[in-house]
């Protein structure tokens, strides 16, 4: 009798367990009685709707539908801010959270296209496409700028940062979107993004190297009002 007990006892404990520390997969509650001193976490977040992987191809060694779900989750706080009737229409302030291009795209074996011309990847840019066909272009350098590398996300969870007393709402997203934390403006964070293509300049580098041109260098002379200085 007592080992029926303990038994019974224990699948409830577990079941307990497994129900309290199942959360919704749409939203995650509100700390409203502030019991983190995280300012960004007294709204409620909001999951995402989101694909398992995105699309990488264009000038790579071969194409790869990479999977969000190993790489790290980043965070970035925006202002939203779009261009309506030509002038700024404040949206609002997000804390989104996802997957960063720089996560997706630093493993990546690249195939530059003219790599047998210029071989440096600084010329280097992609193309993201949303399921809707919208499309947004981004520099090289604006994905790896050492100091913005996570900047730039696919967002999969948004928190809206709302103002304490005032009671205001922010419309939320309904799926997932690029996002770009270092823009001033919103107009490039478009819907459900699916795929990333990467590009180089179509253009031509020519590059003139001798044995000559590589021994000789330019000298540079300073004066100043009492003659030569260096």
């Amino acid at each position: 009798m007592k080992a029926l007990l303990f038994w019974t006892a224990t699948l409830l404990m577990v079941s307990g367990c497994q129900k309290a520390g199942k959360s919704s997969p749409q939203q995650t509650l509100a700390d409203k009685a502030d019991a983190v001193h995280d300012f960004y976490d007294n709204a409620p977040t909001h999951q995402l709707p989101h694909p398992d992987k995105i699309r990488i191809d264009g000038e790579v060694a071969a194409p790869v539908n990479q999977p969000l779900e190993h790489l790290p989750l980043r965070s970035v706080i925006v202002k939203e801010t779009r261009i309506k009737n030509q002038r700024d229409s404040f949206v609002g302030a997000y804390r989104y959270q996802g997957y960063s291009l720089y996560d997706l795209l630093k493993d990546v074996p690249l195939d530059k296209a003219n790599k047998g011309s210029f071989s440096p990847i600084i010329d280097l840019y992609v193309c993201v496409t949303g399921k809707g066909g919208e499309k947004t272009v981004l520099s090289w350098g604006e994905i790896f700028y050492p100091v913005n590398r996570h900047q730039i996300l696919i967002a999969t969870r948004v928190t809206p940062v709302l103002p304490g007393k005032s009671g205001e709402r922010r419309p939320v997203p309904d799926s997932s979107k690029l996002v770009e934390g270092t823009d001033l403006y919103s107009e490039c964070n478009i819907a459900q993004p699916e795929r990333i293509c990467v590009h180089s300049l179509d253009a031509d580098y020519p590059v003139k190297r001798t044995w000559i041109s590589c021994m000789l260098r330019p000298l540079m002379y300073i004066t100043g009002p009492a003659g030569l200085l260096y």
